[in-house]
């Protein structure tokens, strides 16, 4: 009976899990924004970087720009680093890359990372056609940010592959759009730390103030005996 009992419980307790899974899911793809996680991934996936921009928000595209602007000027890096990461934006030197757009940059960007993996025509097809997408859940964060996760599947040419996604979004009025480096760490100067102030004391009064202690220690007692007092004599009354 006990055994029947604790089966009981822990089916209850996994159909329970099942259902708030389906609930998680079930929310997911009712959420406004949840079309335009689809259509931002599918757009990516066919190369129309140009359309896929439409999706972000227009600060994201260009804090991605000047994230990259910012590296190229980076002091510590080479020369030829540098050259090698305007040349794989398409174009010569740093002022051209300034002069971009940041939607320009962003389209330019993602078709350098294609050609620096070397995916072919022929390959990204085969993604695009083999391209399933299962939305898993969303989180909302404050209101203003969902964060989808997504689960994708493609075939290459030899290869089945898996991959989870996590597309964040922010809302813009009634719009959301893509929200890119979500995942990054952020970092906030703390500023300078200001000590507690300390509670007031209140001050001694003066008759309460400890005794200055004297400057040279008392003497040590003598070996020498004591002397005894000396004798007292009586002075007589007057009659």
């Amino acid at each position: 009976m006990r055994i029947q009992t604790v089966m009981l419980v822990a089916m209850g307790l996994l159909c329970s899990q099942v259902g708030r899974a389906q609930t998680s899911r079930e929310l997911a793809d009712k959420h406004p924004a949840a079309q335009v996680v689809v259509k931002f991934l599918r757009l990516s996936v066919n190369r129309d970087y140009d359309q896929a921009a439409e999706l972000i928000a227009p600060a994201s595209l260009a804090t991605l720009k000047a994230d990259y602007v910012k590296k190229v000027k980076n002091p510590r890096t080479a020369m030829d680093e540098a050259g090698a990461m305007c040349r794989a934006v398409g174009v010569e030197n740093e002022t051209a890359m300034e002069a971009m757009t940041p939607v320009s940059f962003y389209t330019a960007y993602n078709q350098g990372m294609q050609r620096r993996y070397n995916v072919t025509d022929e390959v990204n097809q085969r993604i695009a056609d083999s391209l399933e997408l299962n939305i898993l859940s969303v989180a909302e964060e404050g209101g203003m940010l969902a964060h989808f996760l997504v689960r994708t599947q493609h075939q290459t040419m030899s290869n089945q592959v898996s991959h989870l996604e996590v597309i964040s979004l922010q809302r813009q009025g009634s719009q959301w759009l893509v929200s890119l480096g979500e995942k990054e760490p952020k970092y906030s100067p703390l500023g300078a730390v200001v000590p507690a102030a300390e509670p007031p004391v209140a001050p001694t009064p003066p008759a309460l103030k400890p005794s200055v202690p004297p400057a040279v220690p008392p003497a040590k007692p003598s070996d020498a005996p004591a002397r005894k007092p000396a004798a007292v004599t009586p002075v007589p009354r007057a009659q």
